[in-house]
């Protein structure tokens, strides 16, 4: 992954305009916003490489699913909005302290651990979710379209000391592709997850998990896996919820903003100025 591009001049000048309100809600940073969509977006391409997803490419007659790619890239478009609106809002709190208004270096010092959080350490788990969402909805898209071909898929977990409770149960879960439990289990099922999908062929005699140990699983699964992360990214088209009980923490916005949010916080989408 690339490092976002801003000098520490520039990140300065960023925090200075949050502080005497030139940069505010209704007018965030697009420099910001575009270097967050930039680097996720790469993250797209990178799971449109991947070795399943060039694979299924090639053997679809339309090659890449292109629309479903657009609607992915249109979500990152979102989600850095979103972002950048709440790290704004975020450095805003940070001017007040024990109701009065700190000083600019004070603010600076505060915010400059911030600006690591959102745009090094969450950026970095951002992008990796992104690469490993891609694959995933463009694995399940193509089995679903070849699915008299692949008419089920197993899931496969990286077994070892980082595993999760949850991959470790769902690994060799094997189930209809159109069975209700890759709605809310399929890969990614947490930041970092190195889980995926393997398509099985109609005359594969491998078996389908039982009805009651899937329950199972979902039940348990369902308890610890974050909202965020309870969909399918290939059925939903999105790799960052926006809507339902599970959409992304940033997304979350109060009913004085809910307007700016439904025109993307007044940021350009794609290549729009």
């Amino acid at each position: 992954m690339s490092k976002i591009n801003y000098t520490d001049h520039q990140i300065d000048l960023l925090l200075t305009g949050i502080y005497v309100g030139s940069v505010n809600p209704y007018h965030l940073p697009i420099l910001l916003y575009r270097e967050t969509a930039r680097i996720l977006l790469a993250g797209i391409k990178e799971g449109v490489k991947a070795p399943a997803a060039i694979h299924n490419a090639k053997r679809n007659p339309n090659g890449y699913d292109k629309e479903l790619i657009q609607d992915l890239e249109t979500n990152i478009y979102h989600f850095s909005a979103a972002k950048t609106f709440t790290q704004v809002l975020e450095f805003q709190s940070l001017m007040i302290e024990n109701g009065r208004n700190v000083d600019l270096k004070e603010f600076k010092e505060r915010a400059l651990v911030k600006w690591g959080e959102y745009n090094k350490t969450y950026l970095l788990a951002e992008y990796t979710t992104t690469v490993t969402s891609s694959i995933s909805a463009l694995n399940w898209k193509y089995t679903q379209d070849n699915k008299d071909i692949f008419p089920r898929l197993r899931s496969v977990a990286v077994l070892d000391q980082h595993t999760t409770d949850m991959c470790r149960r769902m690994h060799d879960v094997t189930a209809d592709v159109d069975d209700p439990i890759w709605n809310h289990n399929l890969s990614p099922r947490h930041f970092q997850c190195r889980c995926y999908e393997e398509r099985i062929d109609a005359l594969d005699p491998i078996r389908s998990t039982g009805k009651n140990r899937k329950d199972s699983i979902e039940e348990l699964n369902d308890k610890e896996m974050s909202p965020a992360f309870k969909f399918n990214p290939g059925k939903d088209r999105e790799i960052f919820l926006t809507k339902g009980a599970g959409k992304h923490p940033y997304f979350v916005v109060s009913s004085q903003y809910s307007n700016l949010a439904k025109h993307n916080f007044n940021l350009p989408i794609g290549n729009d100025h």
